[in-house]
C-alpha cells in the first residue's frame, strides 16, 4: 500500500493494484485549531459510516471543522458533506438533527457555487466564487450578518455586511464572531 496525498490535510491508502482499499482511510485530518477529527470512514457504535465514494473523495477541495461539526467541500458540482452536532442548525440541512454519519447537504447549500466553507463553534460561513457570503446556525450575537440577532438559521442566509462593494476573498468564524477578508 502507498499513501496518496489528496489535499494539504489528508491522505488515502491505495492498494498495490492501484485501486483504493475497501476501507480507504484518511489520516492526519486537522481542523483550523489543530484538533484531529475523523474524516472517512467513521465507525459509530459498530456501524461503519462510509457513505462517501472514492470518486467523491478524489474531488475533495477543503475540510473545515470546529467544536463538534465538520464539513467536506468537494469540487464544482460535487456537493458538500457534513456531520456532527446540529443543535443550532450549524450543518445547514434545514434541521437540528444530529448527524453522526456524514450526509450530503441539500440543494440550498449544494446549489451555491462554493469556494470556501468555515465552521465556527455553532455557526457556519460559506463563500461563493462570486465573493458572496452565506451563513447559517447560531445567531445570538448577530454573527450571521443578516441584520438579525437571536434567531438561529437552519438554512443559508445572505450575509449583508457593509463592505462598500468590496469583494470577499476569505471567511473565518469563531465561537460568536465572523470575519471576512476583502480584496482591498
Amino acid at each position: 500500500e502507498r499513501l496518496l496525498h489528496s489535499s494539504p490535510m489528508s491522505f488515502v491508502k491505495e492498494s498495490a493494484l492501484g485501486a483504493p482499499s475497501a476501507l480507504a482511510q484518511l489520516s492526519n485530518c486537522r481542523d483550523s485549531c489543530g484538533c484531529a477529527f475523523c474524516c472517512f470512514p467513521v465507525e459509530i457504535q459498530g456501524e461503519l459510516c462510509s457513505n462517501l465514494s472514492f470518486s467523491q473523495f478524489a474531488s475533495l477541495r477543503q475540510l473545515s471543522a470546529c467544536w463538534n461539526h465538520r464539513f467536506r467541500l468537494f469540487g464544482p458540482g460535487k456537493g458538500v458533506i457534513a456531520s456532527g452536532l446540529n443543535d443550532h442548525g450549524q450543518l445547514g440541512d434545514g434541521t437540528t438533527l444530529l448527524h453522526m454519519c456524514p450526509v450530503e447537504l441539500p440543494g440550498h447549500v449544494a446549489s451555491l457555487p462554493l469556494q470556501q466553507i468555515a465552521a465556527g463553534y455553532y455557526h457556519t460561513l460559506a463563500l461563493t466564487s462570486h465573493g458572496q457570503v452565506y451563513a447559517w446556525g447560531a445567531n445570538e450575537n448577530g454573527q450571521l450578518g443578516d441584520g438579525t440577532q437571536g434567531e438561529d438559521r437552519l438554512i443559508p442566509v445572505h450575509a449583508s455586511w457593509e463592505l462598500d462593494s468590496k469583494r470577499v476573498i476569505q471567511v473565518e468564524c469563531g465561537r460568536r464572531h465572523s470575519l471576512a477578508l476583502t480584496d482591498q
